[in-house]
């Protein structure tokens, strides 16, 4: 017997708080009851406003006793398939998110309207051809195993391999490539488009209008996209017939959304979305994160077609160079590549970890280091002021030490302002274009792409920056890269530090295969610097799964134990701090009244590393616990989190 339509349980698209209902009763109009399905999205009235909705299941009316809305009206082009309320289940229920706000984060906006212009992409970059042997052998081992976590030690030809599978699937079938950032779609996607053809490649990206991105996402949802290109919200893309997911450089901590919720991770949600559709996914990466590592112990197959890098590049002792009277952070052989490739038409990369001018402001009577009045955090020297890189607050210049009162303060150290105005020193009066990117002179993501695209187009001879500069792009008239002061990055805090320093190097050290790279630093002789020549990639994995085991509980650290983060903000650094300790009592408590102190751990509540963003104090809560938890367990806790507070489970730190 059919099943009654007359009221539809549908989920609102809304950013719903977690402890509101988010299945809501409507009743059918009798026009509407022949048509409605389930996964229909439908327009409903909410509230005061008129919202978008899916519809979840049905019911009759006498379960209801009360008088109900009607549904307003199906919208035919925006209908979610079943696949698609599972892995928006999947995320609610795993990353403890309301399944209203992933539901509104699903649909893209309805426009009536085409897009004015086309998306704006990178030229075609020159993609080196893969060996057929390499693809032969990786589609073999996909006949065999639908989970593959291939470990290379490819550059750009890694495009050619996702061509070459692409064009291997079946005519209606589909991919997902999934890549870590907007700039890398940007930077590769002509590529694919002149292999297949515009219409066969549809583009989702947080950086495209609206307009655009309603126009791709609907050629993934009648099937005229043969591959999908996207970073982490492509997951939740309409597919009809998936059959390959790939996730590249999974290990970059870009899939991870960390800014809002709901705070999923892009490839961990992707491999449950292959497992949905029954599609096989690969993992590609030259450094795979230690998570997709024990993946391969235990359901993924693992390829390793990686080879060690055969070149080392050179390292220069900063503090000899200083001896010999070079007061600057360029070095004698920087100095030397730089004129040597500058005049040969050749351009330079330079890479800083921090940004700012001199680093470090220290009272050289008490040995005071200058600091944030708001946060407590290191001040820098940055445009003629003291720069707080947490609370992103100026300060005056340190005039006198406000501990001694004495006024011999030396200000030392270097960041990418600093290198900027020494390299422009190096070339003044000189037509050489020198460009910084970092936080501080960066405006948005546009002004980014504009910076390589004229890198790109050669219109840049030499690019100065922080993090900002570390990319995939293409470089084919790249000569020079100079890494200064990479131990910055070995001695960042966090339980990642390692493995993140290995990532590093190890893309160091394959661009100096090609490139004259040069590595400068005041620790010459750091363990990193050598790892990645004398261990396996199989020995330093199985050396820090030992290491992240044994912590000092019994609680390890990811892979092999799970973490939580609590976050809280508030304007008032007081009231931050007492909320805080009174949410870890009642957590406390919970534990203790429940007998789970042997199911979880909680780190007492501490300021966060970047204390005040945006006007806001920030404290966190760390909950541990092992891995294969009963969820409702779990749950049962985190209902104990008070609204207010960001639940982030999964985080890529916890700092």
């Amino acid at each position: 017997m059919p099943q009654e339509k007359n009221i539809a349980e549908v989920i609102p698209a809304a950013n719903l708080p977690r402890d509101l209902a988010q299945f809501w009763s409507y009743r059918v109009p009798e026009e509407l009851r022949n048509k409605i399905r389930i996964g229909d999205t439908v327009k409903i009235p909410f509230r005061k406003k008129e919202l978008l909705g899916v519809v979840a299941s049905f019911s009759n009316d006498n379960e209801v006793k009360f008088k109900l809305r009607d549904i307003k009206e199906i919208l035919p082009e925006l209908g979610l398939s079943e696949r698609q309320l599972a892995i928006a289940r999947f995320v609610s229920e795993y990353y403890f998110a309301p399944l209203a706000l992933v539901i509104k984060i699903i649909f893209p906006e309805i426009t009536k309207q085409e897009a004015r212009t086309k998306i704006k992409l990178n030229l075609s970059p020159e993609i080196n051809a893969i060996g057929k042997e390499t693809v032969a052998s990786i589609r073999k081992e996909l006949k065999n195993s639908d989970r593959l976590l291939l470990l290379h030690s490819l550059e750009s030809e890694r495009h050619d391999l996702y061509r070459s599978l692409v064009e291997k699937q079946s005519e209606k079938s589909q991919t997902l490539l999934l890549l870590p950032e907007s700039f890398d779609i940007y930077g590769v996607a002509q590529f694919y488009i002149d292999r297949f053809g515009e219409e066969r490649v549809a583009i989702l990206s947080g950086d495209i209008t609206k307009n655009q991105y309603f126009a791709e996402w609907q050629k993934v949802k009648n099937g005229q996209a043969k591959i999908v290109i996207g970073t982490r919200q492509a997951v939740f893309a309409p597919f009809t017939k998936l059959n390959l997911v790939i996730a590249d450089e999974e290990h970059n901590s870009s899939f991870k959304q960390w800014d809002q919720n709901p705070r999923y991770h892009g490839v961990d949600t992707a491999v449950r979305l292959a497992e949905i559709h029954g599609a096989k996914i690969i993992l590609s990466s030259p450094t795979p994160s230690l998570e997709s590592y024990c993946r391969a112990q235990n359901d993924f197959r693992l390829l390793d077609i990686s080879r060690k890098p055969q070149i080392f590049p050179p390292r220069v002792d900063m503090d000899t160079e200083r001896k010999k009277g070079n007061s600057t952070f360029i070095s004698e052989k920087l100095q030397e590549a730089l004129l040597a490739n500058i005049y040969a038409k050749k351009q330079v990369l330079i890479f800083i970890p921090r940004l700012g001018e001199k680093t470090i402001h220290q009272c050289k009577d008490c040995g005071y280091i200058a600091e944030c009045e708001i946060c407590q955090g290191p001040l820098i020297g940055y445009k003629n002021k003291l720069y707080c890189p947490r609370c992103k607050e100026l300060h005056e210049p340190l005039r006198q030490c406000p501990h001694c009162q004495g006024q011999n303060i030396n200000a030392f150290g270097g960041g990418s302002e600093r290198i900027f105005a020494e390299v422009s020193a190096l070339f003044e009066g000189k037509n050489i274009r020198i460009v910084q990117l970092d936080s501080g002179t960066s405006k948005d993501s546009k002004q980014n792409r504009k910076v390589f695209a004229d890198f790109q187009k050669g219109k840049i001879d030499i690019l100065i920056g922080t993090q900002m500069i570390w990319k995939n792009f293409p470089m084919q008239n790249l000569s020079v890269v100079a890494v200064i002061f990479p131990e910055i990055i070995f001695s960042s805090p966090g339980f990642r530090s390692r493995e993140k320093s290995r990532q590093f190097l190890n893309k160091i050290y394959r661009l100096a295969e090609s490139k004259t790279v040069i590595i400068q630093s005041r620790k010459i002789d750091h363990k990193y610097f050598d790892e990645i020549k004398n261990k396996t990639a199989a020995t330093f994995y199985k050396e820090e799964l030992k290491s992240r085991s044994e912590s000092l509980s019994s609680f390890p650290y990811p892979p092999l134990g799970k973490l939580i983060k609590l976050v809280y903000k508030n304007a008032d650094s007081r009231i931050c701090a007492s909320e805080a300790k009174w949410q870890y009592e009642i957590l406390q408590k919970e534990i203790f009244n429940r007998n789970w102190r042997d199911t979880f751990e909680i780190m007492p509540p501490f300021p966060a590393q970047s204390f005040r963003e945006f006007g806001k104090y920030r404290y966190h809560i760390i909950v541990k616990h092992k891995n294969g938890l009963d969820p409702q367990v779990r749950d049962a806790l985190l209902r104990c989190v008070k609204k207010e507070w960001i639940i982030d489970v999964d985080p890529d730190e916890i700092l």
